[in-house]
């Protein structure tokens, strides 16, 4: 008797469960037929644009003859290819309730990413009608729709936005959903450099809209199927890595994008990789985005300065935004978690900004006078002082490495510690200087090097005043001079030295090195 009255309860509490989660979305029903409705879309748009591309001229209320070019009709393709192959599938297994969450990833993602990238193509003119006619009707129908899904959440506007935020909290349920987030987020980085690419160097219409979707778009796919608490169909996924592929490969061997083709072969070699692992998706993603970096860099003259630059402004910028936004919600995990990330972020910007930017500045200078100007016989005054001017910043900045800090491990974790190696400085230790000794021998170095390029400017004689010539030569090598007998100095009388802490310095740690 107790054994049937308890099944009556557990029966009785579930029908009060379901009738009381029916209560609590009486919209659910239609913020699902959206999805639906939008799979349909993005299922059609591709071949009704293949066998009917005059309708297509209507709805983008241009003139079929003049404005449907070869290449405009090209690009388009492109873009409604990818939609079909990268978005068709998520939204149809959305409507499964087992990935019933991304629909709100999908909501965020049109009112965000899609609604950027919309904005890029028209600052970069890659509109192919001249009155951003495309633009406006993704921004009506897809931006606009994205908006109305998300006022149709049965929580509201917000509701999607939250959904979002509560995944982006979850921890991966098993070793493989921890790799997919890896993958996921290293390849939105790419992602990210894919569409700088398309909008800086790609002349192609509509490849920041190809871009995004073909890359970035498909990490949130990925990013999802990691953190959703669900297990994850691994032979869909890889069905799925396959089939975008498959269509990227096509489009560079058919369509021929041009500049274009890096970026799908790249993000092709990605997703055959990651059905392997994903961890090896996330290194072929890593090793792209430094290719695209430098296909960005190299067309641009003379702006390696300014590229640098920005990427150092804009790591620092993210990672204390990061921290502003979520550390206080985070568990203790989730704060050590992230705070090993935020020194990942300062190791590059300190690598770039010590090793990366002197290093190009170097080449730069070399490249521009010729390595000829480093000799003492050389009649150009202008040529040589510069050349030895950014010669003494940028040894400077090695010795600093070689005597004082070596290469030293960026974070605590042991796949972030595994590159770069620590390397210990002053030949693993043997001629080991104490950092605040080193402090005033590499300002002497900077400073001569900067009053060397400085004065070197007025006076671009060529070699006319050869006794000028011969004063700025000896003074130079009197520099020099001081600088190796002030580091073998420093060498000798620091020999032996053997730090408190091997591999940090605190304030007080300073403070009493400084004294000793």
């Amino acid at each position: 008797t107790q054994v049937v009255e308890k099944k009556s309860i557990e029966k009785t509490q579930v029908v009060e469960k379901k009738t009381r989660k029916k209560s609590e979305y009486p919209k659910l029903d239609g913020y699902k037929f959206q999805v639906l409705f939008g799979a349909m879309n993005y299922l059609s748009m591709f071949p009704s644009f293949v066998f009917a591309p005059w309708l297509w001229a209507k709805v983008f209320m241009v003139d079929y003859e003049t404005a449907m070019t070869a290449e405009a009709t090209k690009s388009i393709q492109g873009v409604f290819l990818c939609l079909l192959v990268v978005v068709t599938p998520s939204y149809v297994m959305a409507l499964n309730d087992k990935n019933a969450l991304f629909i709100d990833v999908s909501v965020v993602q049109r009112c965000t990413v899609v609604f950027l990238g919309v904005i890029l193509t028209a600052l970069t003119g890659q509109d192919p009608f001249p009155g951003y006619n495309m633009c406006l009707v993704m921004t009506a129908v897809d931006i606009g729709g994205g908006f109305a899904h998300a006022f149709s959440h049965p929580r509201g506007f917000t509701g999607a936005f939250k959904g979002v935020y509560a995944l982006f909290k979850n921890t991966p349920i098993n070793a493989f959903n921890k790799a997919l987030r890896v993958e996921a987020y290293v390849g939105m980085t790419f992602g990210f450099m894919a569409c700088i690419y398309a909008a800086i160097v790609s002349d192609v219409i509509m490849s920041v809209m190809m871009a995004l979707v073909s890359t970035f778009v498909f990490y949130l796919w990925v990013w999802f199927n990691a953190v959703d608490l669900s297990e994850t169909c691994r032979k869909t996924l890889s069905s799925h890595r396959v089939l975008v592929a498959a269509t990227l490969l096509t489009m560079c061997q058919v369509y021929d994008f041009g500049v274009m083709n890096i970026v799908f072969r790249l993000m092709a070699a990605n997703l055959l990789l990651a059905i392997g692992s994903p961890y090896l998706g996330a290194i072929s993603s890593g090793v792209g985005t430094l290719l695209l970096y430098i296909n960005i860099v190299l067309p641009v003259s003379n702006d390696g300065f300014y590229w640098c630059s920005l990427w150092g402004v804009l790591t620092v910028i993210a990672s204390n935004a990061w921290i502003w936004l979520f550390y206080d919600d985070y568990d203790e995990k989730q704060k050590k978690r992230a705070m090993s990330w935020v020194y990942v972020t300062c190791g590059v910007v300190t690598a770039l900004i010590t090793v990366v930017l002197p290093t190009y500045a170097f080449y730069a200078v070399c490249a521009a006078v010729g390595s000829s100007s480093l000799g003492f016989g050389v009649e150009n005054t202008f040529k040589f002082v510069l050349f030895h001017g950014m010669l003494f910043i940028f040894h400077s900045g090695l010795w600093m490495i070689f005597a004082s800090s070596g290469i030293p491990e960026m974070g605590d974790h042991p796949k972030i510690r595994a590159f770069p190696p620590y390397v210990p400085p002053g030949f693993f230790g043997v001629f080991r200087c104490r950092p605040h000794n080193c402090i005033p021998v590499h300002k002497v170095d900077l400073a001569t090097g900067a009053i060397c390029m400085f004065f070197g400017v007025f006076f671009c004689d060529d070699g006319a005043n050869l006794s000028q010539n011969k004063s700025f030569k000896i003074a130079v090598g009197l520099a020099w001079a001081y600088s190796v007998f002030a580091k073998l100095r420093l060498h000798i009388q620091d020999y032996g030295y053997i730090p408190s802490t091997p591999h940090t310095s605190t304030p007080i740690q300073a403070v009493k090195k400084k004294g000793e």
